[in-house]
């Protein structure tokens, strides 16, 4: 009997998560439409509704019959059930971006900090919008460093975050899923919609960073280093040679078809240099397609959102 009740929670639980998640997409929906998206039969999606508005997760789009889930009536996700945070840090601001049920940015906050910035300053901060927002229920941190699962083990900027249970503080601050993620492949991992391979490189103040995407997922390596080609670029003051050696590094080892690039001194005319470079050692057929993308930071924000968004389609 308790495997049976164990076993219809389940399934319960499953129902009302693509239930959410066809809001989350298409709302606002009526019990017919969400039962022919779904595959699920209307008597079902009915009680699932029921349910999903007893606890607040949906409401009764404006417009609609209210009365009694009459048929007339179509349902909305509650944009206030919970919230995400997205943190990240552009230079030497800590920006966070509060995200809707939705994953659309509802209030922004900023936060002037050093080098000397530590894992009790982000805390501090995150438990002070934590108090205006709740609940929020995933957070998403942007690192400019290498992260190797929730660790974060390289950070030159920002020295005394490495090594800290900065995840695990978080998670007991807020009770949330903490996500944190390098700053090049959040980038990346927001244009995974688009495209399924390819490498997103960074040439940014005189370092150079890439986020990889194969077959529509970031590729981190064992360690997080995937796409550290800093030690592959003989003069990181030069932009044109190191593209050019982190673009050939790639083209070798991973045959990307594609490869965005950004960064404030990056240019088409930058570009073509780099595409003249290339034909000289590559041949013409594997060069992969180069393309400029000039706003990196909202890119960087919209992948944190993503990664958030991803964890709530996910959860039951």
């Amino acid at each position: 009997m308790e495997k049976q009740t164990a076993h219809f929670n389940l399934v319960k639980m499953q129902n009302c998560k693509v239930v959410r998640n066809l809001l989350r997409a298409e709302s606002p929906l009526g019990i017919g439409a969400l039962s022919k998206r779904s595959g699920l039969t209307y008597p079902t999606v009915s009680s699932l509704i029921k349910d999903l508005l007893e606890r607040n997760e949906v409401s009764v789009a404006a417009g609609t019959e209210s009365s009694g889930g009459r048929p007339g009536a179509r349902y909305a996700l509650n944009a206030s059930y919970q919230f995400g945070l997205v943190l990240y840090f552009d230079h030497f601001i800590l920006r966070a971006a509060v995200c809707d049920s939705y994953g659309i940015p509802t209030a922004r906050f900023e936060l002037p900090v050093s080098a000397h910035c530590t894992a009790e300053t982000v805390s501090d901060f995150v438990c002070g919008i934590r108090n205006e927002f709740k609940p929020i229920s995933a957070v998403a941190l942007g690192i400019p460093g290498i992260v190797d699962g929730s660790e974060i083990t390289h950070v030159p900027r920002f020295p005394l975050l490495e090594g800290t249970e900065l995840a695990a503080l978080l998670e007991t601050e807020l009770q949330a899923a903490v996500f944190i993620e390098n700053d090049v492949n959040a980038t990346a991992f927001a244009q995974t919609e688009r495209l399924r391979n390819f490498a997103h490189v960074a040439y940014v103040n005189g370092c150079i960073g890439t986020g990889i995407v194969l077959d529509g997922k970031l590729f981190r390596g064992a360690h997080g280093f995937a796409g550290e080609l800093e030690s592959v670029c003989s003069d990181l003051s030069d932009a044109a040679a190191s593209l050019t050696q982190c673009v050939t590094v790639l083209t070798c080892v991973l045959d990307v078809p594609d490869v965005l690039v950004s960064g404030e001194r990056v240019t088409d005319d930058l570009l073509r240099c780099v595409r003249a470079r290339l034909s000289a050692s590559l041949p013409a057929n594997r060069i992969p397609r180069l393309q400029f993308v000039p706003d990196m930071l909202a890119l960087y924000e919209a992948g944190l959102r993503k990664m958030i968004v991803t964890e709530w389609c996910e959860r039951t």
